[in-house]
């Protein structure tokens, strides 16, 4: 099973005593480590993995510079991708990129959905559809670049 980027979250807490006390918990059938910090004490889901590790450890690879240079890189690459196809006969932008993500249309809604099943089968790019203003469309969204 893959690490799913979006499936974690931080919190960043200035009182570490007070953190602890909001989350920790004591039970007799739990085990808890006197001499070592317990995850326990510190994390609301407590069995299960450490979803948040990949992430954490991206950030501290990349830094806040890499971060932002990837985050950037999202952006302008979908703004191409959205002005490229929307040069093209047939395409129109429902929802031009604001960050990493556009709607795409071609034509009405079974061209659209045949476009989308082209693509996807032809491996180039995976895109998802969905209903924007009652009209269905392409997802154009890039989590990284």
């Amino acid at each position: 099973m893959g690490t799913n980027p979006y499936a974690c979250g931080y919190a960043f807490v200035r009182d570490r005593d007070a953190h602890r006390a909001c989350l920790s918990h004591r039970a007799s059938y739990l085990i808890h480590a006197e001499d070592a910090r317990d995850q326990i004490d510190w994390n609301p889901d407590w069995s299960r993995r450490a979803r948040g590790f990949a992430t954490y450890a991206a950030i501290r690879e990349m830094g806040r510079a890499g971060i932002t240079e990837m985050l950037e890189r999202c952006c302008e690459v979908t703004r191409l991708i959205a002005d490229g196809l929307a040069a093209l006969p047939g395409v129109e932008v429902l929802c031009a990129p604001v960050v990493n993500q556009a709607m795409l249309a071609f034509g009405d809604d079974n061209h659209t959905e045949a476009v989308m099943a082209r693509i996807v089968n032809g491996g180039e790019a995976f895109l998802t559809g969905t209903t924007f203003e009652g009209r269905r469309a392409i997802r154009v969204a890039l989590a990284s670049a």
